[in-house]
């Protein structure tokens, strides 16, 4: 029901809006079993790049703080400004966000870093033109406003369906016996018997694969949910 395709809960458990201190009540169905969440890496800004054919490091934060505050040390910062750009959030508001930052200058040079300037004119012409916008794999979306947002936010939905519909195969090709539990945006939780943590923890490592990019995307393993 959402116009980028992001899920919700229809029917069934509120998975979506669980609370993090109820979280411990999803229990392993196996004997010696796991809850595991398999999240992929900064997804939205690292789409972001890659649309603009810019490399992406693992650590995207610590990439844009290099690229525009001179300093690794200012990863939060970068953080920040990085998400108040793709969610087009305002001078005034990046400014009370930090204060000790020329924001006119970190929003500009994000964008430029992003490409989202060249993005955003590129969705508006089509908006014009058809009366709806597409994600990177065809997907339509309706929406007047936030292109660029809607855009990335709706190709992340698709890029994680299709990186989570792979991984499972890559778990059942590797004989790995487990249950697909939930879906929550940009991450995965599945329960696993303990023994073939390693297993999984390798196919993690390799990264997650999307049709939609040459590379793969960079996902981390969690134990617990």
């Amino acid at each position: 029901s959402s116009s980028t395709g992001r899920l919700v809960v229809r029917e069934g458990p509120k998975i979506l809006t669980l609370k993090k201190k109820y979280r411990n009540i999803l229990k392993s169905s196996y004997d010696d079993g796991l809850i595991c969440q398999i999240d992929l890496v900064s997804l939205e800004p690292r789409i972001a790049l890659r649309i603009f054919n810019k490399k992406d490091e693992r650590d995207i934060y610590s990439q844009v703080s290099k690229k525009i505050f001179k300093n690794v040390g200012d990863r939060e910062k970068a953080k920040v400004a990085t998400i108040s750009c793709l969610y087009g959030m305002s001078v005034r508001s990046l400014r009370s966000q930090l204060p000790d930052e020329d924001a006119p200058r970190v929003l500009r040079e994000i964008k430029e870093l992003f490409g989202i300037q060249a993005l955003k004119n590129r969705l508006i012409k089509q908006s014009e033109k058809e009366g709806f916008i597409t994600n990177l794999y065809g997907r339509k979306i309706r929406s007047s406003g936030a292109v660029v947002n809607n855009y990335i936010q709706s190709t992340g939905v698709d890029v994680s369906l299709e990186c989570f519909k792979n991984f499972c195969k890559n778990l059942s090709d590797a004989d790995v016996d487990f249950r697909a539990l939930f879906v929550v945006h940009d991450a995965l939780i599945i329960d696993i018997k303990k023994s073939d943590l390693n297993v999984i923890k390798y196919i993690v490592d390799s990264g997650l694969i999307s049709s939609g990019f040459n590379d793969p995307f960079p996902a981390k393993i969690e134990i617990g949910f």
